[in-house]
């Protein structure tokens, strides 16, 4: 929003939206994706329902320069720390996928294994995605590649099924009160269907010109078998589950389920010859189960991904081998079937598995979410373009909508600091004598570099958390540069959302910002030594465009607990502009919050608050040695530095 509108329209459109982050469908973050993963990791802990990723392929068709000549283990090395990182924040039932072609199947089936444990592989679905193939030098013309599902637990997993093609939907040409159904013959043919492997389905039915029965039966233990204690009607027969070649089967249905649905069941009389029963199956409503080769012609990616992508767009397409949308959004209604769930796809591309979730949100009216992480030039050119044209239409040719069938969406878009960006935002104050040293002494150079320099010399450095700027979080810049180019460009840095993501905060309401005159006056405070017995406080604040004291609030909540909604803990973060006099602005900062909109922090309606600053807010300890009112820069420097276990 920040590139379409100004700061002060912005701030007053999000004034008015309460939960603010449960609105939001969708984010698209532009960034290198291990950096990415990290930031996010705080606050989506456990929360993510399906991870979908299609990683680069390691194939001569997409060269990775890599800086050594171990392609292989540089390869894995790329997919290994971004799978164990992403893995935190899967939820203990959620499912990972993963996309590969023949190339690197093997070894990175053995990662993921690896990774997740070999239990908790659950399949491979072969996918026919190159209906015209790829020609090798082998001799072989390439159709497929490969989805690998994982679970986090495969105990906890449930999958979802997919829809009915038409061929399975024409076969329940029937329909009852219960739904659309076939009639199956009763006895069962497949696999495990001979009378010694379920010797309890075995047993007799009476039937006679209208209606059939199940007789009294004893079952016999030691015969393993039913006793008759009825004989039949004279008008009626008996039949077992024999089939025309005398092998003795068995029927679908357990004895007692078999009594309970008998007005689910007919006979006829087949050729004159031998009678058949057969029994209602009803249509799955919610699918089939998902099947492990994949070839319907939707999965075409040269037809439904490039040519889909060249549909939205006029001139050169911005990126090469789109996935085909219906691949994606299978995989997405398998790995992710709660309506209501949460995917991540941090290998983005062109924005496929984004749009995939638009287009099953509006065809299905459900409310899935996505996050998508890409980075690179295509990212401005084709995926952040590609989401909002998928918002507005559906259907796209040459570049213009077909319709307008769009949907109310909001996406948000945030762009990370690069590594290069770190690097150039490094300060250091001149020293002739040191560069001198220095320049004589190779080793010296290298061993001070490492162990001092970055540690020591580039503290205040913009890239690494300069706290004397917060004293004005609006306005925080850093040297950036612009994507496809090495133009850099000062910039602001959101710090407000930058810390949001830090600590985890889930975002239920945004203020905008309000600024303030005041007036002040000295009291008597008989805590204070005698020859210092005044505190200043302030006495009265007004509202004034061009007033010195700024605030904005921020509300939401952290979770205590990963991915227990139950463990909410409401989180206040108040961001203020420091002038030149601490006392002044800890006195309005009083004013304001305790005193204008009474929150104090003695009461119990937020667990935690956060102020930029030093203050003289009551400040009560909660658990152990934790205080309830923190400081931003201590809380924002702990999240930024934080090792494996402490963040």
């Amino acid at each position: 929003m920040r590139r379409l509108f100004n700061d002060d329209f912005k701030s007053e459109i999000l004034k008015f939206l309460n939960s603010l982050d449960e609105q939001c469908q969708g984010t698209l973050i532009h960034s290198e994706n291990y950096q990415a993963i990290n930031a996010i990791n705080t606050k989506y802990s456990e929360f993510v329902d399906f991870v979908y990723i299609d990683p680069p392929y390691n194939t001569d068709a997409t060269v990775i320069e890599y800086k050594n000549g171990y392609r292989e283990s540089s390869w894995l090395s790329l997919i290994e720390n971004r799978v164990y990182s992403s893995m935190k924040f899967l939820k203990k039932e959620g499912v990972h996928a993963l996309t590969i072609d023949d190339y690197e199947h093997a070894l990175v089936r053995n990662l993921l294994d690896s990774q997740f444990g070999p239990e908790n592989y659950l399949s491979t679905v072969v996918i026919r995605n190159n209906p015209s193939g790829r020609s090798t030098v082998k001799g072989f013309s390439i159709n497929h590649e490969y989805a690998l599902f994982h679970a986090k637990d495969s105990t906890r997993v449930e999958l979802g099924r997919l829809p009915h093609n038409e061929e399975q939907k024409n076969r329940y040409d029937m329909s009852d009160d219960n739904g659309n159904f076939e009639w199956e013959n009763f006895r069962k043919s497949s696999a495990g269907s001979d009378r010694v492997h379920r010797p309890k389905q075995f047993y007799p039915i009476y039937i006679n010109d209208s209606k059939m029965r199940i007789p009294d039966l004893s079952w016999r233990e030691d015969n393993l078998c039913y006793e008759i204690l009825e004989n039949p009607d004279f008008n009626e027969i008996l039949v077992w589950p024999i089939d025309s070649n005398g092998n003795e089967k068995v029927w679908r249905w357990g004895l007692e389920r078999a009594k309970a649905e008998l007005e689910n069941m007919i006979f006829k009389n087949v050729d004159n010859s031998r009678i058949e029963i057969y029994a209602k199956k009803y249509i799955n409503a919610n699918g089939v189960l998902p099947r492990t080769w994949w070839d319907k012609s939707e999965y075409s990616a040269r037809d439904n991904g490039t040519r889909l992508l060249r549909d939205m767009f006029t001139g050169t397409m911005g990126f090469d081998f789109p996935k085909a949308m219906d691949a994606v959004s299978d995989s997405i209604k398998i790995g992710c079937p709660n309506p209501n769930g949460f995917v991540v796809d941090y290998y983005g591309g062109s924005g496929t598995t984004a749009h995939s979730i638009i287009d099953l949100n509006r065809s299905e009216n459900s409310n899935r979410k996505y996050l998508t992480i890409e980075m690179g030039i295509h990212f401005l050119t084709t995926t952040k373009p590609r989401v909002q044209k998928a918002i507005y239409s559906k259907n796209w040719k040459n570049g213009k909508p077909v319709n307008r069938d769009g949907i109310s969406h909001c996406f948000k878009y945030l762009r990370l600091e690069s590594y290069e960006d770190t690097l150039n935002n490094l300060s250091l104050q001149p020293d002739p004598a040191r560069e001198r040293a220095l320049a004589d002494n190779p080793s010296l150079r290298e061993d001070y570099v490492l162990n001092y320099w970055l540690d020591v010399e580039t503290q205040g450095s913009q890239s690494l958390l300069n706290v004397a700027d917060f004293r004005d979080p609006t306005a925080y810049t850093m040297r950036i540069k612009q994507p496809g180019s090495d133009v850099q460009r000062l910039q602001r840095i959101d710090l407000i959302e930058t810390f949001n993501w830090l600590i985890g905060l889930w975002v239920e309401h945004m203020a905008a910002p309000q600024t303030f005159e005041a007036e002040f006056a000295r009291e008597t405070d008989p805590l204070l030594p005698k020859d210092q017995n005044t505190r200043l406080v302030c006495t009265r604040t007004r509202q004034a465009d061009a007033g010195p004291y700024w605030f904005r609030l921020v509300e939401g909540y952290t979770l205590k607990v990963p991915g227990d909604d139950t463990s909410r803990q409401k989180t206040l973060v108040v961001w203020r502009k420091l002038t030149n006099n601490p006392e002044q602005d800890n006195a309005v900062l009083q004013h304001f919050l305790m005193e204008k909109l009474a929150i104090s922090p003695r009461e119990q309606i937020y667990a935690v608050i956060y102020v930029n600053g030093s203050h003289t807010l009551p400040n009560p300890v909660v658990e152990g040695e934790n205080t309830k009112v923190r400081l931003i820069e201590e809380a924002f420097h702990q999240a930024m530095w934080a090792t494996e276990g402490q963040a």
